[in-house]
């Protein structure tokens, strides 16, 4: 049995809680774990879950989850459930945030432009805006 199938859903709930660092823990274990494909399929209930986290989390527990994010944008079934999820407005605010956040949300936004069916639902959002503000800025770490 693949650790997901274990814990992923326990790990997700524990990031939500009160404790930043038993949060913070379970964010950067879920990044460590959505890296295989079959936790990336396990995670796909919690997508929902997670969008919402990384949006009102505190910045060091953004950065783990944003790249949970990018790490599940990798397979095209869940860059469906990203997309339906509302996802380009959630990379759009954590664009902004500099830093590793910014880097995290990039290498997602880049994994969902390898789907032609969603190029026009950037121009929907101001993601594009935000990339083009960004990009002079943006460091190449």
């Amino acid at each position: 049995a693949f650790i997901g199938e274990q814990i992923g859903t326990h790990l997700v709930r524990l990031a939500a809680g009160p404790n930043l660092e038993v949060a913070l823990g379970s964010a950067k274990l879920l990044r460590s774990i959505t890296v295989y494909r079959k936790n990336k399929l396990i995670l796909q209930t919690e997508i929902s879950a997670i969008l919402d986290l990384v949006q009102s989390a505190a910045k060091p527990l953004q950065i783990p989850l944003a790249a949970v994010i990018w790490n599940l944008s990798s397979l095209r079934p869940n860059r469906d459930i990203l997309m339906q999820k509302g996802v380009l407005n959630v990379l759009n605010t954590l664009l902004k945030i500099e830093g590793e956040v910014q880097n995290e949300a990039a290498g997602a936004t880049r994994n969902l432009t390898l789907d032609e069916r969603y190029l026009g639902n950037f121009s929907e959002t101001d993601i594009i805006d935000t990339l083009i503000d960004i990009i002079p800025h943006a460091n190449s770490n």
